[in-house]
This record gives C-alpha cells, structure tokens and sequence, in this order.
C-alpha cells in the first residue's frame, strides 16, 4: 500500500524550499523530495533583486549573514560601447549553495520533511477521483523504476527548468537552440576591484555574459550563446569563452589573469534549450491537484536578475492559495496575471537585443538617458501590489 502524503512538492530550491516553509507555517507538513544528495551548484545568475532579499527576510534567511555582496551599479557593454548607471534599487549577489541550503534548513526548521537523492516518477496522473501515484528512485541513477510509491493529492512542481514526464511544459513553439554555461571564478585583485559594488552583462552576436561577484571572494559567469547547428562540433567552455573574448573587450579584461576548476570549486554546469519566454496557460487539461513553482510556470530571461525573485513569489503565491483551500487553476491564474507581462517584455528586450543593430541602439539610448534603466527595472519586476512577502 503506497504511503499517502498530503502535499508533495518536487525540487527543493528556491521555490520549493519556499513553498515548504509557508506551507509548514501554515500548519501543513509539506515533504520536500530533492534529486541532489548534497546541496549542488545550479545554473543562476545569482543576482537577488532588493524584492528578492525583502522576501528571503521574511522566510527568515538573511543573505547579508550568509556573505552577500552589496551590487549598486550596472556596467553593460556591447564591442567597445560601455555605459555604467545606478541600479534603481540596491541587489546582493549570493551563490546558490549558499542561499539553498540555508532556504533548506529553514524549511526543515519549520516543520517541512526533506528527502534528499530522490528521483521522482509520476506513475499515475490524479483525477478527480484519485491522488496523483508517484515513484521514487535514486537521484544518481537515470532509468531506475524501482522505488517507494506515494500517494498525493496536491504536487508541487518546482524542479526548475527540468521537465517530469508525463506534465513536461508543452512550449507553444521550439525553444532557441542555446547554451547556458555557469562556473565560479577568481579574478586577479586589479579585476576584483573593478568588480566591486557592480553587475556586469557583456552583449554579443546571438548572446550575452553576466558577472556577478557572490561570497567568498569569488564572481558568478554566466554565459548564453546559441548552439551550432547538428553536425558541428560545438566548442568546449575554453574554446567559447576565448572565441567571445575577442568581440569583448570588457569580458576580455575580467578574464585576464582568472582562475577556475580549482580543488573543492564546482566544475562549470551547463543547459541546453532553455525555453525563455515560457508561461504556463491554465488549461481544462491540466490534471487536478498540480502546481507549477518557479521556471515550471514562468521563465523570464536571465539578463533582468529577477528570475529568483519571481520564483519566491510564485512560492508564496501557491501556499496561499493552497492554504485558502483553492485550487491549482486560481493560482495559475493569478501567476499570470502578476508577472505574464514583465516575462513578455524582457523577452522582447531579448530579441531585439541579439542583432548588432538593437544591441547598439539599447546602449546608445541608456547612455543618453541613464533613467531609462529604472524603467525597464519596473517593466520586468513583479509589482510591488501583488507581492505576498
């Protein structure tokens, strides 16, 4: 007889983590299934926008205690066009390892269940008549089918940009053939001074770099470039960086004198077909009992620094409407309703910054006019009216 749950949510990252928190308070014992044995590296920016830090405040994690780095500044850079302004706000820069495993231990701390190295398989969809049936496996291990079964009638799915079959995200068209990659370096101290108190984002043909300083006196990369067509060998994390540093002259500099792989440092985590723009339409189809946390309802391109913080909401979101006894639908609903537009306009920002031409006109205009960049700061952020921390 397979073990009955009443709230399960898969991945325990920063919306899941998030969601067990509020759902533990609220007085529910959520179990949190995660695939990592350990806190792991994930790809992220590692930006925390000023709603970002106020919500992880109010779930108890102070990124300031945990080495946040204070960012004030926007360096962006496109050939040999710079321009540097004021953010509209103060952000920190926090590794993920870091602000993970403390949302975690909050989690736990409030009376949520955590199981770590768990693969889970949704062996049957729910119904109005029945929970969902899930299945359990070793995180380690692909293709294992043997496992614990549960049983749930509300799965919360915030497994990032990982799809679980048989509820994948089902894109109204094929995402871009892109690569994300994502590693810690060390600067030289000239290059970490420069750094200081700045985020910077590097624009090229067809993609761009950010870097972020995080704890421990390291800096966050970040990289998107698009994938070469089948056939062509695409080229190793060294290869691309140096064919990009030679039409970047800011990265160019930053890299000089670097440091990464080093013992104890994660090596570089890499995506592929990340599906920017995505948003999760509320349907008749959708089964019963099924919430979407995080990138599984709303992927907004990395470049605005507010992907954590739309995750948190989205955590704070579905526990209250759980925890009001409404249903998936109300939510998805709501979701949309709160960030639909800021994920459509930074998407359009995007695409129009990939040609030499946008990509020139965008910095030309912030140059002239610095205010610019609070405005399109307001544009892709959640307001502030529909925050729940």
């Amino acid at each position: 007889m397979p073990a009955s749950e009443p709230c399960v949510i898969v991945g325990a990252g920063l919306a899941g983590s998030a969601a067990g928190i509020l759902l533990a308070r609220g007085g529910m014992q959520p179990l949190l299934l995660e695939r990592t044995a350990t806190v792991a590296p994930r790809i992220c920016g590692e930006f925390i926008s000023t709603d970002g830090v106020q919500a992880l405040a109010a779930l108890g994690v102070d990124v300031h205690a945990l080495g946040g780095q204070r960012t004030r500044k926007l360096r962006l850079a496109s050939g040999n066009l710079r321009i540097e302004a004021e953010l509209p706000f103060e952000a920190v820069g926090l590794s993920r390892c870091a602000l993970d495993g403390a949302l975690q231990q909050r989690a736990q701390d409030s009376g949520a269940r955590l199981q770590r190295g768990q693969r889970v398989a949704i062996a049957q969809l729910a119904t109005r008549d029945s929970p969902f049936t899930l299945q359990l496996g070793d995180g380690q291990r692909e293709g294992q089918k043997e496992g614990q079964l549960l049983t749930t009638p509300s799965l919360l799915l915030a497994c990032g940009k990982t799809d679980l079959a048989p509820v994948a995200r089902r894109p109204r068209k094929e995402p871009e053939p892109l690569v994300g990659w994502q590693l810690h370096l060390r600067l030289s101290p000239a290059q970490m001074l420069e750094m200081d108190g700045h985020v910077e984002v590097a624009l090229f043909d067809h993609g761009y770099a950010g870097l972020q300083a995080v704890e421990g006196k390291r800096v966050n990369l970040c990289l998107l470039a698009r994938r070469l067509p089948a056939g062509q060998a695409q080229p190793s994390l060294p290869a691309l960086l140096q064919t990009i540093r030679q039409s970047c002259p800011l990265l160019d500099e930053r890299l000089q004198g670097a440091t990464w792989g080093e013992a104890g440092e994660a090596p570089a985590q890499t995506i592929y077909r990340v599906p920017y723009g995505h948003l999760h339409q509320p349907s008749v189809d959708d089964p019963p009992g099924l919430w979407r946390l995080g990138d599984q309802a709303a992927v907004i391109p990395s470049f605005t620094g507010d992907g954590m913080a739309i995750a948190l909401h989205s955590a704070a979101l579905a526990a209250e409407v759980l925890l009001d006894g409404g249903a998936p639908e109300r939510y998805h609903r709501q979701l949309l309703q709160d960030v639909g537009g800021q994920v459509r306009r930074a998407h359009g920002l995007y695409r129009a910054g990939r040609s030499t031409v946008g990509r020139v006109a965008l910095l030309q205009l912030l140059r002239r006019w610095p205010s610019l960049l609070g405005m399109i700061a307001a544009m892709t952020r959640v307001p502030a009216s529909a925050l729940r921390l």
